[in-house]
């Protein structure tokens, strides 16, 4: 992996102000200060920069060699920027070579060569990336200096450059996150493209459960597990489910209102969990959401749920009975004295017995709100229904009609019905799912199987991305 970098203000260029010198001193500046430039300009060491100061983690360091620069680039003495880093060191003497590792990185460099071998333990088989250097690591005054950003980029930590006080600023904490295309393709399932966004926030995730596996099992684990969001996508688009954006703005202000609508500090504390920018932050919570709903768009219509019913799990008992019954529930507060209500739920009665339309009784007098959310009436199994309610039920035969029963609701007229098995209410039991929790697990569970049966292509470039 190629890595170059750009410094442009670090230090200031004595070759430009040498070149340009009849400009900057306007042909006023005596022989002796045009050759001390001159040798500023050309030296190998830049003696002529102001001291420099580096902080690591809030602590000045302080060094027996000061650092220098050269051709653009600080070096500082490795020991001092090591031994902060938290990292420790080797020296082989033989070859030259300075080491420094932590538990998941090490580095090493040769003297006099501008190439940084950085090795990441992650996994079976390390993972080994040469950086090349501007500036090699050299030896001044008998202390080895290497270039300090180089090295503590190599342990993925962020360094800044003030030019006005010449400070070099590296906090550990802030780790560098990597910069890719978050919408190239790096993967296919079932001909759909996966995008390497998706596929990085998932590595992290399994990165973070399993360190020490190897970073293309990673990566293919985690397409794997992106296959599954990606199939729920393509489900939503072929049946016409969008996510309203207003509802994505909202997901995302949610979130930023933790943070008081800061997105830096939304992303400093997300980079944990894998999150390189606002942009990648927007696709995974656009994925996320979407999943959510197709879900909630398939538990609200059976038409829909219809091709999922096959991974259905019933909560059943085999001895069983399952009652079904449409009631017209009349209240006594609508009556001025006990024998008008009575009364009333007599004429009731026999309308419905002389055959009108039950539904329409239901409508026109009937006071229980969840008629209209039941309008094929309660398919219930035992100790759901009050006592008065489930006796009179079992009681019927299906297409009978009951005389007015009384209940602590009031006056109930029952017609009992054929059940629906599909609904079926059954008494909340601790720690057993309702019938909308296996809905649910159904839909997913179907989701899951297209997506293990799924065509996958691994390509190239899914192997370039950093874990």
């Amino acid at each position: 992996m190629r890595i170059t970098r750009s410094h442009k203000n670090e230090v200031f260029n004595m070759r430009f102000l040498h070149a340009h010198k009849n400009e900057v001193f306007n042909m006023r500046i005596t022989r002796a200060i045009f050759i001390f430039i001159f040798v500023c300009a050309l030296a190998t060491t830049n003696v002529c920069a102001r001291e420099i100061t580096v902080i690591v983690n809030g602590n000045a360091l302080e060094f027996d060699q000061p650092p220098i620069i050269e051709n653009g680039r600080t070096l500082v003495p490795v020991r001092a920027i090591f031994e902060a880093l938290g990292a420790q060191i080797e020296w082989d003497f033989e070859t030259q070579t300075v080491t420094a590792h932590t538990e998941k990185v090490s580095v090493a460099m040769i003297i006099g060569h501008n190439i940084l071998a950085k090795t990441e333990n992650s996994g079976e088989i390390p993972h080994v990336t040469p950086i090349v250097l501007d500036v090699p690591p050299q030896i001044i005054n008998g202390r080895t200096l290497v270039p300090v950003r180089a090295v503590a980029e190599s342990f993925d930590t962020e360094v800044n450059w003030n030019p006005d006080s010449s400070t070099i600023t590296i906090d550990s904490a802030k780790k560098i996150m990597p910069q890719f295309d978050i919408f190239e393709t790096v993967a296919t399932v079932n001909g759909l493209d996966v995008p390497a966004g998706l596929v990085f926030f998932l590595a992290h995730e399994i990165k973070e459960a399993e360190p020490n596996k190897d970073s293309r099992e990673i990566l293919e684990e985690a397409v794997k597990n992106a296959a599954q969001g990606i199939i729920i996508a393509d489900y939503a688009r072929k049946n016409g489910i969008i996510l309203p954006e207003q509802d994505l703005r909202d997901g995302i202000d949610v979130h930023l209102g933790w943070f008081n609508n800061n997105p830096e500090a939304l992303l400093e504390e997300y980079a944990n969990a894998g999150i390189i920018s606002m942009e990648h932050f927007e696709q995974i919570i656009a994925t996320m959401m979407t999943a959510e709903e197709v879900m909630f768009i398939v538990l609200g219509s059976d038409d829909l749920f219809e091709e999922f019913k096959p991974y259905l799990t019933q909560i059943e008992d085999p001895d069983e009975e399952i009652f079904a019954a449409k009631h017209i529930l009349i209240q006594r507060d609508d009556f001025e004295d006990e024998n008008e209500f009575e009364n009333f739920a007599q004429e009731i009665f026999l309308r419905a017995k002389a055959g009108e339309n039950f539904d329409a009784l239901v409508a026109e007098f009937g006071n229980d709100p969840g008629a209209t959310a039941n309008p094929d009436g309660y398919t219930f199994v035992s100790g759901v229904m009050v006592a008065e309610f489930e006796d009179a039920t079992r009681a019927l035969k299906i297409g009978e009609i009951s005389e007015p029963f009384r209940s602590e609701f009031g006056l109930h007229i029952v017609l009992r019905v054929e059940p629906d098995p599909k609904n079926v209410f059954r008494p909340q039991v601790f720690g057993q799912p309702s019938q909308d929790d296996l809905k649910y697990e159904a839909i997913v569970a179907s989701f899951e199987k297209r997506a293990q049966t799924a065509i996958i292509f691994f390509l190239p470039n899914l192997f370039e991305l950093p874990v």
